[in-house]
């Protein structure tokens, strides 16, 4: 989403995005059954007001909730093992990815008339982030598989699984227990292609060392959809400096469309040794 990049009036954009890179493929094969396109996103969810009750939330939340199997979810960016810093954080793709006649990215006309994917569209799918088709699921563990390579133009997949331990879930709710001068979360909004509205949450983690993470988080999505944008940088007297890391992009054909959140600064009171979150700029796509 390039506007995101742009999102802050008053931060300087970080030059260097993480780096996670792609895993090797243990194991080949396109997918046996076509990517669903069932699962419903509908305007509800919830707002907290607080962030135990928000953590709490999302800990006890069943893995298999708002979730069929053989949907698409895909992220971008570095968060999602993006091969690039140059990542184009847009949902119009300018390409289209057909299963018969749907494009799981974006116009279905443009898989009329015969039209194929090149390898070339499908390598890139893999390079700016994260393309997974869930298989199974359960309350505890989703089964899914992650595009890793193109073959005879398709995709290659490899076999993983999200539950507790999953590195992305834990830091999005800071599971390990980053040592941290405040956490703040305050109301987001993320409409969607199909017209719902998401509510959901941004919640900032501003740690102990001075580094800076910042998630929004959707209530009535999968968690293995969450978030819908990561942000990673630094935080000082003057303000926060951070990178977009991560979006969703899509949940099978529906789209990510705009996206509404503010962006805090952190201010100490000497006098009573608190610290308070005070609104900085806005994050607008």
């Amino acid at each position: 989403m390039k506007s995101l990049t742009k999102l802050f009036t008053m931060m300087t954009v970080l030059a260097v995005l993480v780096s996670c890179g792609k895993e090797n493929s243990t194991g080949g094969g396109g997918s046996s059954s076509s990517p669903s396109t069932s699962s419903t996103v509908s305007s509800s969810g919830q707002n907290f007001s607080d962030y135990a009750t928000m953590r709490n939330f999302y800990t006890t939340k069943s893995k298999a909730d708002n979730l069929s199997t053989n949907t698409v979810i895909y992220h971008t960016g570095s968060l999602f093992g993006a091969n690039s810093s140059a990542v184009d954080f847009s949902v119009n793709w300018g390409f289209a990815f057909c299963v018969g006649s749907e494009n799981l990215f974006g116009d279905d006309s443009l898989c009329n008339g015969g039209y194929s994917n090149s390898s070339s569209q499908l390598e890139r799918i893999i390079d700016e982030g994260e393309y997974k088709i869930v298989e199974s699921k359960s309350a505890a563990s989703v089964d899914y598989k992650i595009a890793v390579d193109v073959f005879n133009g398709g995709f290659e997949y490899e076999a993983k699984v999200f539950n507790n331990e999953d590195s992305i879930y834990r830091r999005m709710l800071n599971l390990d227990g980053k040592s941290v001068n405040k956490t703040h979360i305050s109301a987001a909004n993320v409409t969607m292609s199909n017209g719902s509205t998401l509510k959901a949450d941004l919640v900032e983690y501003f740690f102990s060392d001075g580094s800076y993470e910042a998630y929004i988080l959707a209530s009535n999505i999968a968690l293995l959809a969450n978030p819908v944008v990561s942000l990673d940088g630094y935080y000082n007297s003057y303000g926060v400096s951070a990178d977009v890391t991560g979006q969703l992009n899509n949940i099978g054909e529906i789209k990510v469309q705009n996206i509404r959140a503010t962006i805090h600064r952190l201010q100490f009171d000497m006098y009573t040794g608190t610290y308070s979150a005070t609104p900085q700029s806005n994050l607008i796509k």
